[in-house]
């Protein structure tokens, strides 16, 4: 197991490297235009870098077949409609809350003098709307997902003496870091926690795909009707205008994000209650090495998280992913 688990993280490792060396050499483009070059280094980060190469990796080292691979990524774990109807209900209210996090996170940023040029996408066409889903909404709720609560979640295969909370925060820590960028590394992490427990409760990688599409998918549409106008979109954005653009709103805004994050606790609570019942419903499993078995989502608390001794890898792209974080702090105080 912890063979595997330090060979995950190296995987993990060399895909953020490709990353990082993807992203400056995109930092200094010419050649290509704006939408020219979102569509290249979209397709090598998200299908190459996050798709390809994890699964390829995985497959050829660790679980030696592409069927264990799927296994491994939580793809072949079914999931019962009701919990398909927490996860929506859950990807509207962490939505909601994930702005109010974006929105304080920025808000601090720019109180101790970070400064950033907004690139806002020019909706011109139903056609850029598009390609802005498929970009910004689609590719990644796969890719990402594929990576960081199916390749990350692997690494923990078979290890009972390690609980949720080390896996979850942990992925949801490199799930923010790997965007490398500050302004994003609030809210991220809050999105990587709430989809990190979801797939360790229902042990299937499809919900947090979904979750993480429809996040995203949000804000393209809100993008859109910025400049388009429409109906549900625009609403949801003079709502938002409301609640930041005056005290009542403000307190309006800080009340709904409490009652929306009390409602994120209550159906996590029912959904590892149902996935529980389903388990002991279901056959005996044979194998000990499945990690969402009862005993490992049942665990209380902290038992066992880092170590030192197969985990050099994790520290190594940890501090990789702080340090390109870092950067583009620093980059932002000074310009």
């Amino acid at each position: 197991m912890s063979t595997s688990r330090s060979k995950v993280f190296l995987i993990y490792l060399i895909m953020i490297f490709i990353t990082l060396f993807i992203r400056v050499g995109f930092a200094f483009n010419t050649s290509l235009g704006e939408t020219e070059a979102d569509v290249v280094f979209t397709v090598c980060v998200q299908i190459v870098t996050f798709g390809i190469i994890p699964f390829t990796l995985y497959s050829l080292l660790v679980s030696k077949s592409a069927l264990g691979t799927f296994k491994d990524f939580g793809f072949v774990k079914k999931v019962s409609w009701k919990n398909w109807l927490i996860t929506l209900a859950l990807a509207l209210l962490t939505t909601f809350v994930a702005t109010f996090v974006s929105v304080f996170w920025h808000t601090v940023l720019n109180l101790i003098g970070f400064n950033y040029s907004p690139s806002d996408t020019d909706y011109s066409s139903v056609g850029v709307l598009f390609l802005q889903i498929l970009l910004v909404a689609i590719l990644p709720a796969v890719f990402e997902e594929t990576t960081h609560r199916g390749l990350l979640f692997a690494a923990f295969k078979g290890n009972r003496e390690n609980n949720g909370v080390f896996i979850v925060l942990i992925t949801a820590l490199l799930f923010a870091l790997m965007h490398q960028n500050i302004r994003q590394t609030g809210y991220t992490f809050f999105d990587g926690v709430i989809m990190g427990l979801v797939c360790y409760y229902t042990g299937s990688i499809y919900p947090t795909i979904v979750m993480h599409f429809l996040n995203n998918f949000f804000s393209v549409m809100e993008g859109y009707a910025a400049d388009n106008g429409g109906y549900i979109f625009a609403f949801v954005n003079r709502a938002y205008d409301f609640l930041l653009s005056s005290v009542v709103g403000l307190v309006i805004f800080v009340v709904l994000v409490i009652a929306a994050a009390i409602g994120i606790f209550f159906l996590l609570r029912l959904m590892k209650k149902l996935t529980e019942k389903e388990r002991k419903k279901a056959e005996p499993q044979t194998a000990s090495d499945d990690i969402y078995s009862d005993s490992f989502v049942a665990l209380p608390a902290l038992k066992k998280g880092f170590d030192k001794k197969t985990d050099v890898y994790l520290v190594i792209v940890a501090l990789l992913g702080a340090f390109a974080t870092l950067f583009t702090l620093i980059w932002g105080l000074i310009r």
